[in-house]
C-alpha cells in the first residue's frame, strides 16, 4: 500500500507499507478482536441468542462494513475539507483482497489524518454502539473484524507521523 503526502513546501513524499505485512498483522488481530467482542457480549444481560440465520448474515455484513469503511474515508475529507466526490475512486483489488478508496487530490498531513481515521471513528463507533444495542454474535464478529481491518490505515498514519 502506498500513500502520497506532502513533506515540505510543495515536495511530495511517498510512504509505502507492505500489504503482506499488514495482512499478516491483521489476521491475528482479527481473531483477537472478534473473540473479544463475542466474549464481551456474552456477559450482557440482553444478549441475542444465536440463530441459523446469523451465519447467512455474517459475510454480507462484512462486505457492507468494509464498503462503508471505504466510503467513510472519502466522507471525512468531503465533510472537513470540502473535497468534491469526483476526486475519489473506489474499488476492490482481488490480488491483495482489499477494498480501497483512492483520493486523486494531494493530501496534507492533517487531511491524511482525517482520511485515515474516519472509518475507525465513524464506522468503528457505529458498529460498537450497534453491538451494544443489539448484542448478536454476528454483529460482534463484524465489529471485531472491522476494527482489526482499520490497522492498515493506522499503520500508514503512524509511518507518516
Amino acid at each position: 500500500m502506498t500513500s502520497m503526502i506532502p513533506t515540505a513546501g510543495k515536495k511530495v513524499g511517498e510512504i509505502t507499507v507492505s500489504a503482506l505485512a499488514v495482512n499478516l498483522a491483521v489476521l491475528p488481530l482479527t481473531v483477537v478482536l472478534a473473540v473479544a467482542m463475542v466474549a464481551f457480549i456474552g456477559v450482557l444481560p440482553h444478549r441475542v441468542p444465536e440463530r441459523l440465520l446469523d451465519a447467512v448474515i455474517l459475510l454480507p455484513g462484512i462486505f457492507v462494513a468494509f464498503s462503508l469503511h471505504e466510503l467513510a474515508h472519502a466522507l471525512g475529507l468531503v465533510i472537513f475539507f470540502r473535497l468534491p466526490w469526483r476526486v475519489f475512486q473506489f474499488g476492490f483489488n482481488p490480488r491483495l483482497f482489499i477494498f480501497y478508496c483512492h483520493c486523486r487530490a494531494p493530501l496534507r498531513r492533517e487531511m491524511y489524518s482525517v482520511f485515515a481515521l474516519s472509518p475507525l471513528v465513524m464506522i468503528g463507533s457505529l458498529t460498537i454502539l450497534a453491538t451494544l444495542a443489539y448484542p448478536a454474535t454476528w454483529l460482534a464478529l463484524i465489529t471485531g473484524i472491522h476494527l482489526a481491518g482499520c490497522i492498515g490505515d493506522v499503520w500508514l498514519l503512524v509511518k507518516i507521523s
